[in-house]
């Protein structure tokens, strides 16, 4: 925590951030709001071997709070939080869709967080790429992101729907897709309308 009390201190014109969980708790995550120049963050919140179902520790998660908080870096253009099994609600998904001037989101939430919730990230108007890991995208998301008329590239983990991906087809500006271990996908048909697509990843 002393040293994100630092970094927010001393470096009012910082660009480019990157944090991992043994620097920081949530409630140092919320002072990041004072970093009004940042562009790029990165934060890596946990580790690849922790287990959501069967580990008594979780690694330090980003909260309703720290999304708020972030709402307020306008000048944020590069968002990425590994591991970190979010437990967001869907204010914090409205939160993180006021940051309208990203271009660039991978993100990694809790299995909880509603598939209607996303929907909220179709204020994010300039993102050329989103990357998705836990929640199931059953459809409504995916529908509300019709919007995103930048986005060119989409990663989903684990979670899409055969529902999902035809919402997902409908977002003709994509040039790459991945649909990475999603074992409730059982046919392509329903992306066959993606005539950009230069990159297709259905691996298991």
């Amino acid at each position: 925590d002393r040293a994100v009390r630092r970094v927010c201190g001393s470096f009012p014109a910082l660009k480019s951030l990157a944090l991992t969980s043994d620097m920081a708790s949530a409630k140092a995550l919320v002072g990041l709001r004072n970093l009004t120049t940042l562009t790029t963050l990165t934060l890596t919140l946990g580790n690849d071997d922790y287990d959501e179902y069967n580990d008594e520790v979780p690694p330090l998660q980003v909260t309703d709070d720290v999304f708020r908080a972030l709402a307020s870096l306008v000048q944020l253009r590069s968002l990425s939080i590994y591991d970190c099994f979010s437990p967001a609600t869907k204010q914090g998904m409205q939160e993180l869709g006021a940051l309208t001037g990203l271009t660039f989101l991978k993100i990694q939430l809790s299995d909880t967080v509603s598939d209607d919730w996303l929907g909220m990230l179709r204020n994010l108007i300039s993102l050329n790429s989103l990357h998705l890991s836990g929640p199931m995208i059953h459809g409504m998301a995916a529908r509300e992101w019709s919007s995103l008329t930048a986005l060119t590239s989409l990663e989903l983990v684990h979670g899409v729907t055969n529902d999902g991906a035809r919402a997902v087809g409908t977002l003709t500006s994509l040039t790459s897709l991945d649909l990475v271990w999603c074992r409730a996908l059982s046919t392509v048909d329903a992306v066959s309308s993606l005539h950009a697509l230069r990159t297709l990843d259905l691996s298991w």
